[in-house]
């Protein structure tokens, strides 16, 4: 006898009339109040609805997918997560797919029914389904809390050794978590292997790992600087797949968590800033170097500013400083983006280096600007060096208002 949600599957393709007129409602309600109205009589439905024993499979995921809308319009929808429980535990794909993805929005780490889903994870980890196992390593990251890191650990650390990728990033994905939820119990060895994977994804997955546990003891892993700045070397060079890539730049949300994982490594320790000195060069050369798409500058901005965040931030290196100088000021004589980088940057080299500071402040602050924002970022500014610059504090920026 065939499933009941598999007979079904083709039924659900095309929206209901009753979702196209909710949809239309939503949409054409020309006040916040008319919306609240709208939604109001949607919810006190879906309520007397979800009573309705007889519903069938295809009416319960357009229930579900209602719940997503009322959701993400700030609406409570709680109420309906006993039924995106019960999507999970259904052996479709296309049903439990929509289960787990409403359980993550209506529920968090904290929540007591989110154990109600333990065993449906459990089942998916040890499913031959790569799709079930995806979506059970997500709703471990989405909703399992502290008291259940013991419940999975060992699974996950048989899931870094799978043979897809996909897996073995998204089990590095659950160590995070289990990091961010016990920063206490640390798998240093399974982050090390997880590193070293040969695939860049799963490589690159492990960095807000290592970025959180060098920002609480830089000292315990100094000794992996190397391949820390082979990584960036290898990014910079673009040895990456171009998929890595933001409109042709390299990897520059990958670029930005090394450079700080370097900017906890290198401070107030001298040998280690001299180790990355080299490849903190090549990242500022590429960065100011000519892009071919607005999207690509962006991304070098970005990059430029953590970039020179890091160099002030580690030992002082004055070959560095010096050229962190130079690009301030290129930042802000640029367009605003690159003015406000430049501004955040100038107060942190002020405090380091005052000397070099002050030949730049001027050119910082006594400029004539339409943007507010850079106007609240230069009043910042001289508030924050007020106290190595007197007569700075005479500049008023709101005065052209």
């Amino acid at each position: 006898m065939k499933n009941v949600e598999q007979m079904i599957i083709g039924d659900v393709a095309g929206p209901s009339s009753s979702f196209k007129k909710f949809i239309k409602d939503v949409a054409d309600s020309k006040t916040k109040y008319e919306e609240s109205l709208v939604m109001q009589a949607e919810i006190e439905s879906l309520k007397a609805e979800i009573k309705n024993p007889n519903s069938t499979p295809s009416v319960q995921h357009e229930r579900l997918v209602k719940l997503i809308y009322i959701q993400m319009l700030g609406y409570d929808a709680t109420f309906g997560v006993i039924d995106a429980i019960k999507f999970a535990q259904l052996t479709s794909v296309f049903f439990k797919r929509i289960g787990y993805l409403v359980a993550s929005l209506l529920l968090n780490s904290n929540s007591q029914e989110a154990l109600l889903l333990c065993c449906t994870i459990q089942k998916d980890l040890n499913s031959d389904s790569i799709v079930e196992q995806s979506m059970a390593l997500t709703a471990i990251c989405q909703l399992m809390g502290k008291e259940t890191i013991s419940l999975f650990s060992a699974i996950i650390m048989r899931k870094l050794s799978h043979p897809k990728e996909i897996i073995r990033k998204k089990a590095v994905d659950v160590l995070y978590m289990f990091l961010c939820q016990n920063p206490e119990v640390a798998y240093d060895e399974r982050y090390q292997k997880a590193l070293c994977d040969p695939d860049a994804g799963v490589m690159l997955s492990t960095l807000p790992i290592y970025l959180k546990l060098t920002k609480e003891n830089a000292n315990k892993y100094r000794y992996m600087l190397r391949a820390f700045t082979d990584i960036l070397t290898q990014i910079v060079e673009g040895r990456l797949h171009a998929s890595f890539n933001y409109h042709t730049f390299p990897a520059p949300w990958a670029q930005i968590y090394l450079l700080q994982i370097l900017q906890n490594m290198g401070s107030n320790h001298q040998e280690s800033s001299e180790a990355m000195a080299d490849v903190l060069h090549m990242v500022i050369a590429r960065a100011s170097g000519k892009m071919t798409t607005p999207q690509a500058a962006d991304a070098a901005i970005a990059v430029l500013f953590q970039v020179c965040q890091t160099i002030l931030s580690i030992y002082p290196n004055q070959d560095l400083i010096l050229l962190v100088t130079r690009k301030i000021d290129e930042l802000i004589n640029g367009s605003p983006n690159k003015l406000f980088c430049g501004l955040k940057l100038l107060c942190k080299l002020c405090e380091i280096q005052p000397s070099i500071g002050r030949n730049l402040v001027s050119q910082g602050i006594y400029m004539s600007r339409c943007d507010i924002i850079i106007y609240y970022r230069e009043l910042t500014l001289c508030v924050d060096l007020s106290c190595l610059y007197h007569d700075l504090v005479q500049y008023n920026p709101f005065s052209t208002f």
